[in-house]
Parts: structure tokens; C-alpha cells; sequence
């Protein structure tokens, strides 16, 4: 979805939002959130989209709580949950993006602005010219970070330096705020920059390498813990379920599913904050939606009750040495068990002339 698509469907949702004033007193919150993410609309739009998003969804929550039961209640109020986060979570994730864009490209940014230096005293905005200059594919975020700049140096009121420091002081990257802040208290005081530039970038390097050597040492460590949680989880988690009397298959897939879930993130983090970057592209938004949809897709089955008696008969078909018993019951089959344990009973005794699928 392009950024002109995004702003019409923002537009569009905006437009029906039922607390207009509710909307404006809270799009102060939303002004620096699309500022850092670099989505360039009105505040008091977005607000009122995020306003909409998030209530009409509410009416789909209080319906599937008072009509459906408890497991897919669950399923449709958590999804409806993530509709209603993203006017929060999309600029927090394009934030996060371009922060951590800069931060990959930043060390040899100081680089090359310590050899421009020993030929004359840059300035921000002057390095970001000519590393911009360069070309599409050596800096792209910094190149796009210029961009910004030369449209703030242009439009915003105040000196360019003035204008440089407060927008930079807000840009989601924390490094780069800080070398600004840094690069402005030395051209104040008198110091050398060609200096100051030099150890930034001597420092900034030794970091990169110093988080390589790190995130390399405990990788391992990280994929051992990993493999292990998922190996030890379905035999911990069977046993905690037959320990509590009641539990249901479903109500067990659903814990399951949420400390996955739960675990995954924590895995994420920790790898992020160890990984170093050194290219990091905007991820397209079809590969989620396609897990989202597939896995939504299938837990409402399997917590429906539905399961495609089409592929046992395909699975009976195919192996002659099965034979299929077609039941009229639910997922758990709780209700035939007599059934399947006449039909079991022969195999289980010795008779294993035949193999048997029930569903």
C-alpha cells in the first residue's frame, strides 16, 4: 500500500468518527508519533481515525461475548484487538524502522564526515548533502533522512541550526540524537570538529564490532533455548492439562497459542537488541497478513469443531491397510468414546488387521 492509498483509507475511516471531540483532544498525542514515523497528515485526522478504529470494532466485541461461546468469543474480540491497536502500532513500527535504518548506516556516515572534515568544517545538514549525493544505494535512509531536512530547513520558521537541533532532537533514533546533540555543544564551544568527528566515528565502529562479536557469541545460546522450549512445550503443557480436571482440548490450544505467542516476542527482542544491522529494509505487509489470516483460519476450525472429513477419506483412500469410521460428533469426540474403544479394543488386544481413523 502506497503512502497515498494509506492517507485515502485514513481519510475515508476518519470521516466517520462518532466523537469528533473526543478526537481533538487527543491529536496532540498523535503529532509527534507521525512525525517520527514520517507520516506527513493532519494530527487531528489521524486522531479521528484512530478514534473510529477503535470503537466500532467495540460493537463486534460486545456482540461475539454475548452470542458466541467462550473459545470463539476469545478468538474474535483478540482479533478485533489488533484492528484496533494499529493506529497505535503502524507509526510505532515505521518509527522503529527508520531508527533503525540510521543506527545501521550511522557509523559510516561519521566516517565519511571525518574525511570531509580535514578539508573544510561540515555542518549536519552540509554532510547529509554529500553522502545524499552519493547516490540512491550507498545511504538510503540517511538520504532520506536529507530529504527531511532540506524540507524542514525550507518550510520551518527559526535559524538553521535552530531548526536542525529541535528536529533532530526528535527523531526516533537514539544515536543520532545524540551525536547531534553533541556536534551542536562542540561548534558552541569552540572545539575542534574535525576532532569530535573523528573519535564519534572511531567510537561508533568499535561499538558495530563489539555487538557483532556479542550478538555471534550468543546466538548459539539463543537457538539452544529456543529449540529446547519448543521440544520441552507440548510435554509440559499435556501434563499440566491432565493435572487439571476440565480442561478441554480447545481451551488447551489457546494457552498454547498465547505462550507461543508470548515467547516468540521475548525471542524477537532479545535477538533484535543483540543483532547488529547493517541493511535494514521496510518488510512487506503481505507475508504478515497471510500468517494473521491462515492462522486466525485455522483456530476458529479447529475451535469451531469443524475438520474437513475430506482429507481422512483422501488419507483411507490411499492406504488400504485403514480403515475410516465416519462419527457425527465434535473435534474432542468426547461423546463416542464407547465407539472408538470397541473399535480400538481388537487392534490395542493383538488383532492388527486393520488400522482405524475416526473423526
Amino acid at each position: 500500500m502506497s503512502a497515498t492509498d494509506f492517507e485515502t483509507v485514513v481519510r475515508g475511516v476518519a470521516s466517520l468518527c462518532p466523537l469528533a471531540d473526543l478526537a481533538e483532544s487527543l491529536q496532540g498525542r498523535f503529532s509527534s508519533l507521525l512525525g517520527s514515523a514520517r507520516l506527513y497528515m493532519s494530527p487531528l485526522v489521524y486522531s479521528r481515525f484512530s478514534v473510529s478504529l477503535f470503537l466500532y470494532p467495540v460493537l463486534g466485541e460486545i456482540l461475539a461475548l454475548a452470542l458466541l461461546p467462550q473459545p470463539q468469543a476469545t478468538l474474535v474480540v483478540a482479533s478485533l484487538a489488533v484492528v484496533q491497536s494499529l493506529p497505535v502500532l503502524v507509526p510505532l513500527t515505521l518509527s522503529r524502522t527508520r531508527s533503525r535504518a540510521v543506527d545501521a548506516e550511522l557509523p559510516f556516515f561519521l566516517i565519511v564526515l571525518s574525511i570531509f572534515s580535514r578539508a573544510s568544517t561540515p555542518t549536519i545538514d552540509d554532510g547529509l548533502r554529500k553522502v545524499a549525493a552519493l547516490g540512491d544505494g550507498v545511504f538510503p535512509a540517511l538520504r532520506a533522512e536529507e530529504a527531511i531536512m532540506e524540507r524542514d530547513l525550507t518550510f520551518l520558521p527559526g535559524s538553521p541550526d535552530s531548526v536542525i537541533e529541535r528536529e533532530l532532537g526528535a527523531h526516533p533514533s537514539r544515536k543520532l540524537r545524540e551525536f547531534a546533540h553533541s556536534f551542536m555543544i562542540t561548534l558552541t564551544t569552540g572545539k575542534s570538529v574535525t576532532e569530535f568527528v573523528e573519535e564519534e566515528a572511531t567510537r561508533q565502529v568499535q561499538l558495530l564490532e563489539s555487538k557483532w562479536k556479542g550478538f555471534s557469541e550468543s546466538v548459539g545460546s539463543l537457538a539452544e533455548a529456543s529449540l529446547m522450549v519448543l521440544a520441552l512445550f507440548p510435554v509440559g503443557l499435556d501434563m499440566i492439562a491432565a493435572a487439571i480436571p476440565g480442561v478441554a482440548s480447545s481451551q488447551i490450544l489457546v494457552l498454547s497459542l498465547a505462550l507461543l505467542g508470548l515467547f516468540s516476542v521475548v525471542l524477537l527482542v532479545l535477538i533484535d537488541s543483540a543483532q547488529p544491522v547493517l541493511h535494514n529494509s521496510t518488510p512487506g505487509p503481505w507475508p504478515l497478513l497471510m500468517i494473521l489470516a491462515s492462522w486466525t483460519i485455522s483456530t476458529y476450525l479447529f475451535l469451531a469443531g469443524i475438520v474437513p472429513i475430506g482429507l481422512s477419506r483422501t488419507f483411507a483412500a490411499s492406504h488400504p491397510d485403514a480403515r475410516l469410521i465416519e462419527l457425527d460428533s465434535d473435534h474432542e469426540l468426547t461423546d463416542v468414546l464407547p465407539v472408538i474403544e470397541s473399535a480400538a479394543l481388537p487392534f490395542l488386544i493383538g488383532d492388527n488387521s486393520s488400522q482405524e481413523t475416526n473423526q
